[in-house]
């Protein structure tokens, strides 16, 4: 049956939300504050979490600041010897140690030639060396010399001084020396000197020898591609 309410809206009863649709209603309304809790909960627990871990890892930080600024100075340090050493390798790779020259050409005149006549009598009376000319412009292919190495005196010799002269000279060219560190030298040139002072010898054979020396750095390759050689061939023996 129908009914039909007359009265004028302001008195009129209220009618109420369905408990059919309030029950929905309510229930999202609950999951929105539930999960905004949860998210607050969650936000705020874990940021203080977080900022606890940044308080204790800055702590640890300053504490090990010094260490890292003292192993920082230390490879800063050792970078600068590396260079240094660099720097000393390429003017030792570059330098010509006249001292050793000097000291293998005088155990090459004490030793003679190979045994056999004993050592060379000879008087050097001057020695000097003049460093290599280098000319501007187009380089010369193939290695150049780092200068030249010059001595003149005389081989003492009673009799014949020319040949104890001819067999320092080629003693000088077949020395180990010689091959390894200069490129050439001259031919033999000079002139029989008799002496009055009444010594022995009364005779030498007056010498002005020049020869070019080889550049530091082409022994160097030469020595590295020797050793190479010689393990290649131990390698090979031990097979």
């Amino acid at each position: 049956m129908m009914k039909i309410n007359l009265l004028p809206s302001e008195y009129r009863k209220a009618e109420r939300t369905p408990f059919i649709i309030l029950l929905p209603i309510l229930a999202g309304l609950i999951c929105v504050l539930s999960a905004g809790a949860v998210a607050g909960y969650v936000k705020f627990s874990w940021r203080a979490e977080v900022e606890a871990e940044r308080v204790q890892l800055q702590g640890q930080m300053r504490q090990k600041q010094p260490r890292l600024n003292y192993n920082a100075s230390l490879l800063k340090e050792e970078a600068e010897y590396k260079k240094q050493a660099e720097t000393i390798s390429k003017i030792a790779s570059s330098r010509i140690l006249m001292t050793k020259k000097l000291d293998e050409l005088c155990n090459l005149i004490a030793e003679g030639d190979a045994g056999q006549h004993g050592g060379y009598m000879v008087w050097v009376e001057q020695l000097k060396t003049k460093p290599a000319k280098r000319k501007r412009g187009r380089k010369k292919k193939g290695p150049q010399p780092a200068g030249e190495l010059s001595f003149s005196g005389y081989v003492l010799a009673n009799n014949a001084p020319l040949q104890d002269f001819n067999r320092f000279h080629r003693a000088i060219k077949d020395s180990e020396m010689y091959r390894e560190q200069f490129m050439g030298i001259n031919d033999p040139k000079g002139s029989v000197t008799e002496f009055t002072d009444d010594k022995v010898p009364t005779k030498g054979w007056s010498f002005a020898l020049s020869a070019d020396m080889t550049d530091p750095a082409e022994i160097m390759k030469t020595r590295a591609k020797k050793r190479l050689e010689a393990k290649k061939e131990a390698r090979r023996k031990r097979k």
